[in-house]
């Protein structure tokens, strides 16, 4: 079983253009890259380890590594409706097959 075979969800990544104005800058989230992945929710352990408190929603969500050349530090993910800010990534088997996305949850 390969691991695109294992990635059913369609999510959005979204990085910033930062546009100068008086005083500092606004950034506005544009599309780069719309990949296949799976997103499932972080275990209890996980969130400890991100130091985030119980109220806070966190994902982990699963990509080839080759589709994720798009994805930053500053990305955003959206799955539906749902948007997630990018607490960090890792080339979890440090073979360049599997990436790992540590997400939360925004919440307006």
């Amino acid at each position: 079983m390969s691991i695109a075979s294992l990635c059913t969800t369609t999510a959005t990544v979204e990085n910033p253009t930062r546009a100068n104005v008086t005083g500092g800058y606004t950034a506005t989230f544009a599309v780069d890259a719309t990949v296949l992945c799976r997103i499932q929710p972080m275990s209890a352990a996980e969130a400890v380890r991100w130091g985030k408190d119980a109220d806070t929603v966190l994902a982990t969500m699963y990509l080839p590594t080759a589709a994720a050349g798009d994805i930053t530090n500053a990305s955003e993910i959206v799955v539906g409706s749902t948007r997630y800010e990018v607490l960090g990534l890792r080339d979890t088997d440090l073979q360049s097959r599997l990436t790992v996305v540590a997400l939360m949850e925004q919440r307006s």
